[in-house]
């Protein structure tokens, strides 16, 4: 993963990656479906 200058990330998704982003790139089956679970924790 590749930070960004103020320390976030930026992910990306899709059946290819974006130019010059491979590092920070998740493949995704084209023909198929596509599902985004987020689990978040704070700190309690």
């Amino acid at each position: 993963m590749v930070k960004n200058a103020d320390g976030t990330v930026d992910v990306y998704f899709g059946p290819k990656a974006p130019a010059g982003k491979a590092s920070n790139w998740v493949q995704t089956n084209p023909g198929g479906k596509f599902e985004v679970l987020f689990r978040l924790y704070g700190p309690q």
